[in-house]
């Protein structure tokens, strides 16, 4: 079963990444987080802020 989640990622300053979290954070929604945290930092993200104002369900 595919995770219904989406993360999108901004830089709105230098060394800084917003991970914006859409949808349903469950255990398999691993995937897509490691890759959007891996995304950031190979972007040279040395912070990361976790936004999760699109979440509907979190378990």
């Amino acid at each position: 079963m595919e995770p219904k989640l989406t993360v999108n990622v901004r830089r709105p300053a230098a060394g800084l990444a917003v991970l914006a979290v859409h949808g349903e954070l469950t255990r398999l929604a691993e995937k897509p987080l490691d890759a959007a945290v891996a995304e950031a930092v190979a972007g040279g993200a040395r912070g990361i802020i976790l936004d999760c104002s699109g979440l509907k369900y979190m378990g």
